[in-house]
């Protein structure tokens, strides 16, 4: 299992993990090809989405769905009782559409009930080292607050933490891994090692917690 696991999904009996370097995803993942979109894809019936365009896999059944990130936001969303599922991948600009909001409202149509569901917000890069251009952080400022920007500095933690708040999600229904992924050499890099940086799987686990 992953090395950085959620107090509170822990606490709520979720099976996942925020992989590290050295952390091998758990067998029989499912993965989908990572297009900085929102498209949010249910994974049933067997079917194996790996050719398939998706930043959000969602799932009920019992089995593992995942993300790959290296700098960008992974968020696990977890219905505590109906076993509905989903592991988001949220770059800057899937964080800008809300990706987030979006895998919450494909849970919320499957039947979850907002109040059953917690959410973590896993290692990513954080503020004190991801710069991007003014007019980027401008948007950001507009769009979320100013609190999300640090003179051109973005915080895509507190980004995805305002979008699932804004999705109906309480403050304690969220958590936050204060890890960030270019100070902790743990992880994975885009930012600091460039072309030679790999990706760390984060995962969750779907189906019956009984």
């Amino acid at each position: 299992m992953a090395a950085v696991e959620s107090p509170l999904l822990a606490a709520a009996g979720i099976a996942h993990g925020f992989g590290t370097r050295d952390d091998a995803p758990p067998p029989a993942v499912a993965t989908a090809r990572q297009v900085h979109g929102e498209r949010v894809l249910w994974v049933r019936g067997g079917a194996d989405p790996t050719g398939e365009e998706a930043d959000a896999l969602a799932t009920d059944e019992a089995r593992w769905v995942a993300v790959r990130t290296a700098d960008c936001v992974p968020v696990l969303v977890a219905d505590r009782r109906g076993g509905r599922v989903a592991a988001v991948h949220a770059g800057w600009r899937g964080s800008f559409a809300r990706i987030a909001a979006r895998a919450v409202e494909s849970l919320l149509r499957d039947g979850a009930r907002v109040e059953d569901l917690v959410a973590a917000i896993g290692p990513r890069i954080g503020a004190c080292c991801y710069e991007v251009s003014a007019e980027l952080a401008e948007g950001f400022a507009r769009a979320f607050g100013t609190e999300v920007r640090q003179v051109r500095r973005l915080d895509l933690g507190r980004v995805n933490l305002r979008t699932l708040e804004a999705a109906g999600l309480a403050r304690s229904q969220v958590d936050i891994i204060e890890a960030c992924t270019f100070c902790d050499h743990r992880f994975h890099s885009f930012r600091r090692d460039g072309a030679a940086a790999g990706r760390q799987f984060s995962f969750v686990r779907g189906g019956s917690l009984s």
